[in-house]
């Protein structure tokens, strides 16, 4: 099975839809204890960039223990954050550091037929090894931004950093394609520091 095709097909009909619903759901456990459990049923408008989202979130690490719910509304066309992705610039080094990393993610992803489905595997270890490096590096480009904006972008990537920076024994993910190639299910999973169990239910 060609997996770039696969891919573009998946893309391809990704790019249609004009309103996407899922739920996330997000398990952390240290031991036998849960330390962190989040949900999220979110709605996003593709086109107007408007997302809604219900979160839950109970947190139990050491001396930070969150418990919460919120409904959020924003547009994410009008964020700051999100202007500052595409206003951040990257020199040659790190725009030919981010192809290879996209090259070699792909070269490990496979791909197989189960069913009416399509199970995109990929095995994150690598990808986390080179990720680690690959922030580090990027990390030069943010330090002339002004503080706030370096602020909300530590902020809005506190857990990314954490598990890029944690040891894993193993960490997979996996995509679940239905037969019209829209993207089902996003599943992560983790053992190492932590068991973390991740996915994403899209309806």
């Amino acid at each position: 099975m060609n997996k770039i095709k696969v891919l573009y097909d998946v893309v391809k009909s990704m790019r249609k839809k004009e309103v996407i619903n899922g739920v996330m759901n997000l398990e952390v456990f240290n031991g036998e204890a849960k330390v962190v459990c989040i949900s999220n049923e979110f709605t996003k408008n593709t086109i107007s960039g408007e997302l809604k989202a219900k979160i839950s979130k109970e947190i139990n690490m050491g001396e930070n223990k969150v418990k919460q719910e919120t409904d959020t509304e924003l547009n994410f066309k009008d964020h700051p954050f999100h202007k500052f992705h595409h206003e951040a610039h990257m020199n040659h080094r790190n725009k030919v550091s981010m192809i290879l990393f996209m090259l070699n993610t792909l070269n490990n992803l496979t791909c197989e037929q189960k069913d009416d489905k399509i199970i995109l595997t990929l095995d994150l270890i690598e990808v986390l090894k080179e990720g680690k490096e690959l922030r580090n590096e990027f990390q030069k480009n943010y330090q002339g931004c002004e503080g706030s904006c370096e602020f909300d972008f530590h902020k809005h990537h506190e857990f990314i950093k954490k598990f890029l920076s944690a040891d894993h024994k193993d960490a997979v993910l996996n995509v679940t394609v239905n037969k019209a190639n829209e993207i089902e299910k996003i599943e992560v999973s983790a053992n190492g520091e932590n068991v973390i169990n991740g996915s994403v239910n899209f309806i």
